[in-house]
């Protein structure tokens, strides 16, 4: 038992951190290309007009149960954020309809463009 446990520390001591190890990518530092989007109002959204700042892109479904529960810390966030002027919040509907979104746009209160 004790030399596994001597094998197990010099396994851990020896391993690379996981703060040294970085992902490579040839998209790293650069800009996210425009995207042009419409939302549930039917005007455009381009990614082009939120450069500058942070955004914050929450996939979405009226019927996704996580996606419910963590709409009050978003909310929070977004009015946070946009008060501040450093962060936006933009909502991408996944395999949801429109009357659905709509609905929960209007009972919760959304004030982020959803596309």
């Amino acid at each position: 038992m004790g030399g596994l446990a001597v094998v197990l520390i010099a396994v851990l001591a020896t391993r690379p951190s996981s703060e040294a190890v970085q992902a490579r990518s040839p998209l790293l530092g650069k800009s996210a290309p425009d995207v042009v989007a419409t939302d549930m109002d039917g005007h455009q959204v381009t990614l082009k007009s939120l450069r500058g700042r942070f955004l914050l892109v929450n996939f979405f479904a009226s019927w996704c149960v996580p996606c419910q529960h963590e709409h009050p810390q978003l909310a929070a966030f977004n009015q946070h954020h946009q008060a501040a002027g450093d962060a936006s919040v933009l909502g991408v509907v996944f395999e949801d309809d429109a009357a659905s979104v709509r609905r929960f746009v209007a009972e919760q209160g959304v004030n982020w463009p959803m596309v």
